[in-house]
């Protein structure tokens, strides 16, 4: 059977399995292996949505050249930053191209497993920034992969990077009651959308035209995503008939199509009228928070200070109410926007190896 059929059929839920079952898998070519890696898996496993609902998902696993260390090789499991919400935008198929981020964690002995999000490569839609969703994404992915290549160890951190740094926390708040079969010792979270959901909350037809051509597209994204995760929501009276059509066609462009498609068109023509205290916006905040108490591992916040999509002032904020709360947060501030660079991969690598040190050490003497 090939993998696309399994996606199509798996999408019935009755037929999905335990989280993190694999249920096809294909051994991927050597162009789309990222530098360094050997060999390389794309899979089909079993997640959820942003209900709780079983969903296939799709990912890839991508595995060191040489021979494993004593307890396998750690795995990084990468959640990407937004690539678009319709089925067609993978990540995994594309790998390869992420080589500049990736290729560093492979060269410093970590497997490296990526997953899609659910409707993202399989069918169903994409219920885009559900911290519910997309934390059981990546955590089911280290699951699958595991499944299929006997050489990864147990433990393992996560990265991430815009949507995928909201997937990362999310993922340090999930890990340890989803996945207790696996060590996981820290995440990182790379210019994260925190506390986001109040300036969508601003959102109407006052808003001026921006600089930034990206904000168009993540209200449509957000708009379309809230179409699947929750349904009995109806924004269609907030929305101007161009509104409407941004978000009817969200699903079919990638992000780089849909900032093109969308360049010069202001925010406020999107809206007849405004989204504060509406069940649009409580539903938008429903879906993206994040606790600041609960977190069982260390999680390394990277913020741009000159971001404009993920402001840093309000990573700051989540930051310091977790380390309020007694949480391992840590935040790195960045001269930079929303894109932080390879500094921030380096100091994401020497964050994780820290903790997989501390965590040895912490086994050893217990």
């Amino acid at each position: 059977m090939s993998l696309h059929s399994v996606v199509e059929t798996g999408s019935n839920e009755a037929s999905l399995r335990v989280f993190g079952d694999v249920l096809n898998h294909e051994t991927i070519e050597s162009d789309e292996l990222v530098r360094g890696a050997a060999r390389g898996i794309r899979m089909t496993y079993v997640s959820q949505g942003a209900s709780g609902e079983r969903r296939p998902v799709t990912a890839v696993v991508q595995v060191p050249e040489g021979t494993a260390p004593v307890g396998g090789w750690p795995v990084m499991a990468y959640a990407h930053g937004t690539s678009g919400v319709g089925e067609h935008c993978t990540v995994s198929n594309l790998l390869a191209l992420h080589g500049d981020l990736l290729a560093p964690w492979i060269q410093r002995g970590f497997a490296v497993v990526a997953t899609d999000y659910a409707g993202i490569g399989t069918p169903g839609g994409h219920p885009y920034l559900s911290s519910a969703a997309s934390g059981a994404n990546v955590i089911d992915s280290v699951s699958a992969a595991r499944s299929m290549v006997s050489e990864l160890s147990v433990c393992w951190v996560t990265m991430g990077g815009s949507q995928g740094g909201q997937a990362a926390i999310a993922t340090a708040h999930l890990s340890a009651s989803r996945a207790p079969h696996l060590r996981h010792v820290g995440a990182i979270a790379v210019c994260p959308p925190l506390l986001i959901s109040r300036f969508v909350a601003l959102a109407g037809p006052w808003v001026p035209r921006l600089p930034v051509p990206d904000f168009v597209t993540y209200l449509a994204y957000i708009l379309a995503g809230l179409r699947v995760s929750r349904p009995d929501v109806d924004s269609s009276p907030y929305l101007t008939p161009l509104g409407q059509r941004l978000v009817d066609e969200a699903p079919w462009y990638g992000y780089a199509q849909m900032v093109e498609r969308t360049r010069g068109i202001g925010v406020g023509t999107m809206f007849r009228r405004g989204l504060r205290r509406t069940p649009v916006a409580r539903a938008f905040d429903e879906q993206t928070h994040l606790p600041t108490e609960g977190y069982s591992v260390p999680v390394l916040v990277a913020a741009g200070v000159f971001d404009p999509i993920c402001p840093a002032p309000l990573a700051e904020r989540f930051v310091a109410r977790a380390r309020r709360r007694g949480q391992q947060f840590t935040l790195h501030r960045y001269v930079s926007g929303h894109q932080v660079g390879s500094k921030a991969n380096a100091d994401a690598i020497a964050f994780s190896l820290s903790v997989l040190g501390a965590d040895s050490v912490a086994r050893s003497s217990s």
